[in-house]
């Protein structure tokens, strides 16, 4: 596989996810304000990123099993199935993300006055880079490893 097209499944992930936050939070700032509060939806979205955090958990063991315990026997089949765990990682990554993304939309419609200027400051979008971020390093390491 060559470089760009080694990059491309991260690239296109990251451009989705990125894509679908703009339109759903611009949509949802553009609403009709809801009065009910946000606890349920930020406790939702942290259920989500631990979700998150197991599965990659199991998933980053999946792929150290395989390269060091059973690469000896059949090094391409191991191959093969240390690829399919990288994507797992990167749908797995992908959906929860969505989940987060969809969270925070309904959070922000229910904001009386949404700050974009403090975007950089909300935890769901360090909890979205940081599970973009394992997931490529994951998809790195099962292709490259």
């Amino acid at each position: 596989m060559n470089t760009w097209s080694f990059w491309l499944p991260p690239a296109v992930s990251l451009a989705f996810l990125t894509a679908f936050a703009a339109l759903l939070w611009n949509n949802y700032a553009q609403r009709e304000k809801y009065q009910e509060g946000t606890k349920e939806h930020s406790e939702r979205i942290y259920r989500d990123f631990e979700f998150f955090v197991k599965i990659f958990i199991a998933l980053f063991g999946a792929v150290g099993y395989l390269r060091l315990k059973e690469f000896a026997a059949s090094p391409e089949l191991v191959r093969q199935g240390m690829k399919a765990v990288g994507f797992l990682g990167l749908f797995t990554m992908d959906t929860l993300a969505l989940f987060v993304i969809c969270h925070q939309g309904s959070k922000i419609r229910r904001w009386k006055k949404i700050e974009w200027g403090t975007i950089l400051f909300w935890q769901e979008i360090w909890m979205i880079l940081a599970m973009f971020t394992m997931a490529t390093g994951l998809w790195v390491a099962a292709w490259r490893w």
